[in-house]
């Protein structure tokens, strides 16, 4: 076994085992461009897909740690639930 130390900034305390994973290629080339008007309601529908899968990853997750995690740290997926529902946050066709 390889034993490597990694620097970094702590976002939370405590000290957790597990698998490391290192992101090598981290640049994303985002095209800031706007797109073509017909184009509107296809991206519009595939953000809405992309939400209702997220919906349920979330609730997979939620229901994967039931009894693993406390009530009160389970209720993250719920804010997480709460902020893709709301409305107000996304663009109405």
């Amino acid at each position: 076994m390889i034993e490597e130390i990694f620097k970094g900034n702590a976002v939370s305390s405590g000290t957790a085992i597990g698998k490391l994973f290192i992101i090598k290629d981290t640049e994303f080339k985002i095209d800031e461009g706007n797109i073509e008007d017909i184009e509107i309601d296809n991206q519009i529908t595939l953000l809405e897909v992309a939400i209702c899968k997220t919906f349920i990853e979330i609730y997979d997750l939620k229901d994967g740690f039931r009894g693993i995690l406390s009530e009160e740290e389970n209720r993250i997926f719920d804010f997480y639930r709460e902020v893709l529902d709301d409305k107000r946050a996304f663009l109405k066709r």
